[in-house]
């Protein structure tokens, strides 16, 4: 594909799509790239333009998912209308792969200068990041159908985000807690599909291990909490812009969420072993005390083994340690891991290792 716009005062200006897999072409937007202090991984590029002028690399833009990255120009290329021609065509290259809504995290500055080609502001946290979208979804119609599905905006609402990577008895335990201190109690399960339960499985775990809690309410986290485009470490469990995510994260889940569900607490539980799910329970104390939010931090739950984590079930069940997998899990997740989709996933993880 190749995008080739009218000149604008730029001479010998082209947009075209780089060849990730051409090891020359993805050396320069690296380097260009690395210039300005911005981590790429090409397994997460599945589409990139670059604006060149004079053969010269200008400016770059990545597609991953439904998520835009990398968006890059030279200073003295900037309102050029460079950024508006990248983002044209990385919605063209979206579209065509059936994609129709974007997100766009950048640096806190940018959110004016990226505010273009259709993109609308999320929300923008300085110093540390802002989030952008494009298409028809936003917060405030997210919470609507959301809403629609039954979940009550005047109740006085708890809120417990879980992964649940397979749902186990430490989930259930938290869950309970925050049923108990509040006429509702959210349950959004994180809908992003980058974990070994896939998202469906996930989801149909927590309503089945929730089931004889009246006051629980269990939906998807959608593209707002925990998602590829709000706090992308939270998968790759890498350290990499790791203040400005979690505060992001957690600015939108104060700000937009929380008002629009009715929410008043969020549990979470404690986090010892993973940095950066300990690193995000700080930011969200630190944000929450600008909205009136409460964060309740729950120490884990621990059964004849330990501290129970779904780390450490998945470890178990992989390993074959079934007696260890019974010690963590409800009934309804053991019914899972044990049926044979679940056996199969398991093999394949096993395969995967091997």
């Amino acid at each position: 594909m190749e995008v080739k716009p009218p000149q604008s005062g730029c001479a010998m200006e082209e947009i075209r799509k780089i060849q990730t897999a051409n090891p020359s072409e993805w050396e320069k937007v690296t380097a260009f790239l690395r210039e300005r202090d911005l981590p790429v991984r090409r397994e997460y590029a599945d589409a990139c333009f670059g604006a060149f002028i004079g053969g010269r690399l200008v400016g770059t833009v990545i597609l991953s998912g439904s998520v835009v990255r990398n968006t890059a120009v030279d200073p003295e290329m900037r309102h050029k209308g460079i950024v508006e021609k990248l983002f044209t065509a990385v919605i063209e290259e979206a579209r065509e792969r059936g994609i129709f809504y974007l997100q766009l995290f950048t640096k806190s500055q940018n959110a004016q200068a990226f505010s273009g080609a259709g993109f609308r502001l999320v929300e923008n946290v300085p110093p540390y990041a802002c989030l952008l979208e494009f298409g028809s979804c936003s917060p405030q119609k997210w919470i609507r159908r959301i809403c629609a599905g039954g979940v009550n905006p005047n109740a006085r609402s708890s809120a417990v985000i879980v992964n649940a990577n397979p749902f186990t008895l430490g989930h259930k335990a938290l869950i309970e807690l925050a049923a108990r201190d509040a006429e509702q109690c959210i349950v959004l399960v994180v809908e992003e599909n980058q974990s070994v339960f896939p998202f469906d499985v996930r989801l149909a775990l927590v309503r089945a291990g929730t089931a004889d809690l009246p006051n629980v309410r269990v939906v998807p986290s959608g593209p707002y909490i925990i998602s590829a485009g709000t706090f992308p470490s939270y998968f790759l469990k890498k350290n990499e812009r790791l203040p400005a995510q979690t505060h992001l994260d957690g600015t939108i889940f104060a700000h937009l969420l929380a008002p629009g569900f009715g929410i008043t607490k969020r549990f979470v539980g404690t986090e010892t072993t993973d940095p950066v799910t300990r690193a995000y329970n700080e930011a969200l104390k630190d944000v929450f005390k600008k909205y009136a939010l409460e964060l309740v931090e729950v120490p884990r739950i621990e059964d004849g083994i330990g501290a129970i984590s779904a780390s450490r079930v998945r470890a178990a069940w992989t390993a074959g340690r079934m007696d260890e997998v019974e010690e963590g899990e409800p009934a309804s997740t053991l019914a899972y891991l044990k049926s044979p989709e679940g056996t199969a996933l398991c093999e394949a993880l096993r395969r995967e290792a091997s």
